[in-house]
């Protein structure tokens, strides 16, 4: 994936109104392979940013939505419901968090073969 789609990727994923954070909150199915795909433009981002000492604004907080509201999200209407998160997505959830964390730490932490 080339770095332009990923950013433009993430930043509806997390910003627009069909992003997987609104799907969320709106107790939508979040399909895992969704999920994947962010990772993967994470993956592209954290190639590309490799090394750079700052990040945009808008990608910083597209990257605060995926670590601290969708997983919120998720929660509060597994809390809501009273069923717990199936495994699948909290490992997908995970995954999600490993690569923001990457791209911090400007070293790839892989995830069950991601």
């Amino acid at each position: 994936m080339q770095y332009e789609d990923a950013l433009r990727l993430v930043r509806e994923e997390t910003l627009g109104d069909q992003s997987v954070v609104v799907a969320a909150r709106m107790a939508d199915p979040i399909e895992i392979a969704r999920l994947d795909e962010i990772v993967r433009a994470l993956r592209a981002i954290f190639e590309q940013l490799k090394g750079a000492t700052t990040l945009d604004r808008e990608l910083g907080l597209s990257l605060h939505c995926l670590v601290t509201m969708l997983p919120q999200e998720v929660e509060s209407w597994a809390r809501a419901s009273r069923r717990p998160t199936p495994e699948p997505l909290r490992d997908a959830l995970i995954r999600v968090e490993m690569a923001v964390e990457s791209i911090f730490l400007d070293s790839w932490v892989g995830f069950m073969g991601s």
